[in-house]
């Protein structure tokens, strides 16, 4: 998956294809769209004025930065540009103007041939950019058009192989919801567990869930976190605000990329904001303000606070109770009541050499309250209770006629309009990333991402197994997550073998479980607030390289490299749980090869070797 952001170069292997039927239909269209489209357009858009800071260099890298700042396209032969380094030219001023500094002295002209793609040609050159065949068809030289760009887009899933989806930042914003796993609401075969309890993401991909089988990577980092669940077990869960997210990619099934170790339902690839999610296009400095307030949910009650449907059990007949539940709970607050919200504020900055970007989020509501309507509310049954009975002497099972027994089935436990305890959320997030471009086509990415939160959570086998079937709210979990990114791209247009990319990522997570009880006669002892907490660290480094070949059998491309993953666990302060320390280190090689024969055929193969280690150090 190529994740560069539109308005860069268009790939290598992209703009090459491009050259030959595609390329030359371009180049003729390029000398009769005057004709064909509105001139004022082309000239209001040379005319548009734009905030340059070009420095002085080659001149096919100061047109690559006139294109990334502008977003028009250029197009011109390689060899025009070879050997030339333009001036600098900083300033507001129009496109025309800025082009024209750019290529004062080299002996090139210019022509906008449409609103949006100008043309670069020698002095008295033509638009045929090429020489004539024997055939009396265009043979072109070789061609750069920068800007546009490429990467992974919403159609993209519906151009390559394998089951993909892909979610932009307008649909987070679109169908943002209350809780992180919203953003994943009508995906298919994508659900996320405990959505409305523990408030982050445990992704299902197709029924697989859990301990990296479908790991969540938030610029490349998997920060899957181990949360002890009592008799279900433990589960994997991901932190981010979804404010934070500009693009989320998720790959179904194997995965043959160097994240891709030990994945089998599938992977979720979250990208944070960039300056192209904050800055408008023709801007340097900006500033992105995001609000919103919810209503629907109170805040939390006290510790041991009872709520939910109570009651069940056996009782004589005349002592069966004539309401279940107590009177806490009902208060629903009004339909515009203003009782939780999110708000965000991002900042980013552009230069021709450098990108910042700097965020902070905060998010909270209460306890939510159940819906009204639906076959999910729950209605006491009242039936007969079964013993050991005298039957015509005999001793048989079957129903007393003093007694009665009170059940609620399914699994709700809560009323109509009642608040559902322990769903909580307060969180606050903060991320810094920057991006820096050096010479020869190589790049660097850095980032820093923290994310505080105290929620509500209980788990399963409380609201069933608690006496009367009710429910009580338990004490807020919290969870401090630091995640820690470094990347290296390098990616030469003229060498069509090395596309390399470097990741190193950290993350550092100390979790704080209370310990949950099963009868709130009495408030539990300060000691077991900690009870189930731990602390984790894990870092991992991610290599690959992708290589094109040309042959007389069709386009090749490989890409190779490998992985590797080191964790450590232990118990939080204060925790009672002293056994839970371990380690474990994960290796992967990896190598994925694409044969194209023919322009409708295309052929995949991966291969993978994983090596596994994980250690108990009690």
């Amino acid at each position: 998956m190529n994740d560069d952001r539109a308005g860069q170069t268009i790939s290598r292997r992209a703009r090459r294809r491009l050259l030959t039927p595609l390329m030359m239909g371009t180049a003729l269209c390029l000398g009769v769209l005057p004709a064909v489209l509105p001139v004022p357009q082309a000239a209001a858009q040379a005319a548009r004025t734009h905030s340059f800071s070009i420095a002085s260099q080659p001149l096919n890298a100061a047109l690559r930065a006139l294109a990334d700042q502008t977003g028009v396209q250029i197009a011109y032969a390689t060899s025009v540009a070879a050997g030339t380094i333009a001036p600098a030219v900083s300033g507001t001023m129009s496109t025309e103007d800025a082009l024209a500094r750019l290529l004062s002295g080299s002996g090139l002209r210019y022509s906008f041939t449409n609103a949006n793609t100008v043309t670069i040609l020698e002095a008295g050159a033509t638009t045929d950019i090429g020489n004539v065949a024997a055939d009396g068809s265009t043979v072109l030289d070789t061609i750069d058009v920068l800007g546009g760009g490429g990467g992974f887009s919403p159609d993209t899933p519906y151009e390559t192989a394998g089951s993909s989806t892909y979610i932009s930042g307008e649909q987070i914003e679109r169908f943002r919801g209350t809780s992180t796993g919203d953003i994943l609401s009508g995906t298919p075969g994508v659900l996320n567990g405990d959505n409305r309890n523990g408030a982050a993401l445990d992704v299902n991909i197709r029924g697989m869930q859990g301990q990296g089988r479908s790991p969540v990577s938030v610029d490349g980092a998997i920060q899957e976190t181990t949360v002890y669940r009592g008799y279900s077990g433990v589960v994997g869960r991901s932190y981010v605000d979804p404010d934070l997210i500009g693009s989320v990619a998720i790959e179904k099934g194997p995965s043959s990329a160097a994240d891709g170790a030990g994945v089998i339902g599938g992977i979720i690839r979250m990208s944070t904001i960039t300056v192209d999610d904050i800055l408008l296009p023709d801007r340097t400095f900006g500033v992105r303000l995001k609000g919103g307030f919810n209503t629907n949910n109170s805040s939390v009650p006290p510790v041991g606070t009872w709520g939910g449907l109570s009651g069940a059990g056996n009782y004589p007949n005349d002592s069966v109770p004539t309401s279940f539940g107590g009177p806490d709970g009902m208060d629903r607050p009004g339909f515009l009541e203003p009782t939780g919200g999110s708000g965000s504020i991002a900042a980013g900055y552009r230069s021709d050499y450098v990108d910042l970007v700097a965020a902070y989020a905060r998010r909270r509501h209460g306890n939510y309250h159940a819906g009204t309507r639906g076959d999910a509310i729950p209605k006491p049954e009242i039936g007969p209770q079964y013993g050991w009975i005298i039957v015509n002497g005999e001793r048989v099972w079957g129903p007393l006629d003093d007694r009665s027994t009170v059940t609620f089935p399914g699994l709700s436990r809560y009323r109509a309009g009642e608040e559902v305890l322990n769903t909580s959320q307060d969180n606050a997030s903060i991320l810094l990333k920057g991006t820096i471009r050096l010479p020869h086509d190589q790049q660097i990415d850095l980032g820093f991402m923290r994310y505080e939160s105290t929620y509500g959570e209980i788990m399963p086998s409380q609201v069933l197994w608690n006496p009367g079937g009710g429910a009580y709210q338990a004490w807020l979990n919290s969870i401090e997550l630091d995640t820690y990114t470094a990347k290296y791209k390098w990616d030469p247009a003229d060498n069509d073998l090395i596309k390399l990319n470097v990741g190193l990522w950290m993350v550092d997570s100390n979790l704080i479980l209370p310990y949950q009880w099963y009868f709130t006669d009495q408030t539990p002892p300060p000691e077991l607030a900690n009870w189930f907490g731990s602390k984790g660290r894990r870092w991992g480094v991610n290599i690959d390289n992708t290589s094109f070949f040309e042959t007389a059998w069709g386009d090749v491309s490989l890409n190779y490299g490998g992985s590797y993953t080191y964790e450590i666990i232990r118990p939080g302060d204060g925790t009672e749980l002293d056994g839970r320390r371990g380690n474990r280190r994960e290796l992967s090689l990896f190598t994925a090869g694409q044969w194209k024969p023919t322009d409708w055929l295309t052929l995949d193969a991966s291969l993978r070797y994983s090596d596994f280690t994980s250690k108990d150090t009690r």
